[in-house]
């Protein structure tokens, strides 16, 4: 058994195909998502990419924003392999259990948005949001090393 961990999938968000960057050395803006002609296909890449490395056995934390798309909850997470835990998002919209149909356990933590260090899973603390240390921002941070106490999920 491997464990994995992955966030804001966001499958079936459209929006997600006209997302731009841009790169603060040159100032030339790109799209974050150029590859896609459709999100039916950067769904489709995603599930394929996902069950290629995740087996049946696995344990896969997903950190938030599986979709903001209730219809495509049915027709994805079905495919997805692997022992699913999520940690809530703040896309993660729809009632809980919604998401019970497809996660073995679930941690939701709403409304904190400093640090909010939640489960541990082998010495790892898993997080939503950003870590502040020294003054020093880590930004979208999904996984950070700490002495707090985190929650087992």
């Amino acid at each position: 058994m491997t464990i994995w961990f992955i966030s804001d999938t966001h499958f079936g968000h459209a929006n997600l195909l006209n997302f731009t960057a841009t790169d603060s050395s040159t100032g030339l803006t790109y799209k974050l998502r150029p590859e896609f002609a459709s999100v039916e296909e950067m769904d489709e890449t995603m599930i394929e990419r996902w069950n290629a490395r995740v087996r049946p056995s696995d344990h896969i934390y997903h950190l938030g924003d599986v979709t903001m798309n209730k219809r495509v909850i049915d027709r994805v997470m079905p495919r997805l392999q692997g022992h699913k835990r999520l940690l809530v998002g703040n896309h993660d919209i729809f009632p809980t259990g919604l998401y019970f149909k497809y996660f073995e356990k679930i941690a939701a933590t709403r409304g904190k948005r400093e640090v909010d260090l939640i489960c541990q899973s082998n010495g790892a603390y898993l997080c939503r949001w950003v870590l502040k240390y020294g003054g020093l921002s880590l930004e979208q941070v999904e996984a950070g090393a700490t002495a707090h106490p985190g929650f087992e999920i």
